[in-house]
């Protein structure tokens, strides 16, 4: 499989306690067809998550600041 892992996707293979190939056979078992599914509804609510801890209104704009903010406190999230 791919090596080439968005690190979002590897936060969310990790929270699960999977290797990003590992995460991806196992949404494909467990979903087929609608296999990024579950890291589509976990990254939004990782995104509230965020949102919410730096006071952040639903529509509020993300700047490219705000990326990288939430991409480090994604990383410091994961297991």
């Amino acid at each position: 499989m791919s090596t080439d892992w968005n690190p979002r996707y590897v936060a969310y293979a990790a929270s699960q306690g999977r290797t990003p190939d590992d995460q991806l056979a196992h949404d494909r078992a467990e979903k087929p067809g609608a296999h990024m599914v579950p890291f589509i509804l976990w990254i939004g609510a990782r995104w509230t998550d965020f949102r919410h801890a730096h006071r952040l209104g639903r529509l509020d704009p993300v700047t490219a600041a705000g990326h990288e903010a939430f991409d480090a406190w994604l990383d410091e999230a994961s297991p």
